[in-house]
């Protein structure tokens, strides 16, 4: 046991980050903007804006004022917050298997996309 007093510990996604340390990806991208003196990635505000660019990419949405959902864009919205919404071990684990979903890409459409696609974009955009 290493007796190495640990003089740099802040925390990361409400973890506690140790430089050398491993972590998991969105813990180092935040880690290497710390040492390099630029502010925390701040990964809820990518999600939002990746999250936004699903919308407003959708031809269908047309500025808000669509006739029919923009499917394509609630969709990508989904997608966006399954890797968002839910923690790594969730899905190392598999635990989505224990709800029903035999597959990644059932549950990824069946709750993600399933959750989204009832929802109003305007509403969803109002919100980011």
């Amino acid at each position: 046991m290493s007796t190495t007093r640990t003089t740099r510990l802040f925390p990361v996604s409400g973890d506690c980050g140790i430089f050398g340390f491993p972590q998991s990806l969105d813990q180092n991208v935040e880690i290497e903007t710390v040492r390099a003196g630029l502010q925390p990635l701040q990964l809820d505000e990518v999600a939002g804006q990746a999250a936004q660019a699903a919308l407003t990419n959708d031809v269908t949405l047309r500025e808000g004022w669509y006739d029919t959902p923009p499917t394509k864009g609630l969709r990508g919205v989904g997608r966006v917050y399954a890797g968002w919404g839910l923690s790594q071990p969730f899905y190392l684990q598999e635990l989505w298997r224990d709800i029903g979903y035999g597959a990644l890409a059932d549950f990824l459409v069946g709750f993600w996309e399933g959750f989204f696609l009832p929802k109003d974009a305007n509403n969803l955009l109002a919100m980011l």
